[in-house]
């Protein structure tokens, strides 16, 4: 495996030495379009959503001629869903606020409904509680309060299985 550099600072003589077929990007590197093109053929796939995934699965087949592969990705995910689907059809009633710890204390990062998380879950017949908007990388980063302030010094607290220091 060659490292490149950065996603959005690749390394131009490194690539370029490697004589490329074909060069994928997603539209966030349309900056760097030009000189990449330079180096190889570009195909630009979309890259936000569960469309827009699927999309980018049936492009990919077509240019690395592996539709077969490409195709039994997608029906193996259609079949998950499907499944996944009719065990919230009898066990989600209620929204669901999707989060993970974030990586600063006293923080969350929840998955808004407009991302590629926040579509596979609607697909499944969730709903996401959460209605505000969310960053580029399919998460925001919520900073939450404890009320009291000093509750985090608190025993009751500090044993809770939620919590972590």
């Amino acid at each position: 495996m060659q490292d490149l550099g950065l996603l959005f600072q690749p390394n131009l003589e490194t690539l370029y030495a490697l004589k490329p077929d074909t060069i994928v990007i997603t539209p966030q590197h349309a900056l760097l379009k030009p000189a990449l093109a330079q180096v190889a053929p570009l195909v630009t796939l979309p890259a936000h959503g569960l469309s827009a995934f699927i999309s980018a699965t049936q492009q990919l087949g077509i240019v690395l001629k592996r539709e077969p592969q490409a195709a039994a990705l997608i029906a193996g995910l259609s079949q998950r869903i499907i499944r996944a689907r009719r065990l919230c059809a009898r066990n989600c009633f209620q929204p669901v606020l999707f989060a993970s710890p974030g990586w600063m204390r006293y923080t969350c990062g929840c998955i808004p409904p407009v991302s590629l998380p926040g579509d596979v879950l609607a697909a499944c017949g969730m709903r996401n509680a959460w209605r505000a908007s969310g960053g580029a990388e399919g998460n925001v980063l919520v900073e939450l309060t404890v009320s009291p302030p000093s509750m985090p010094d608190r025993s009751c607290w500090s044993r809770r299985i939620s919590v972590r220091r």
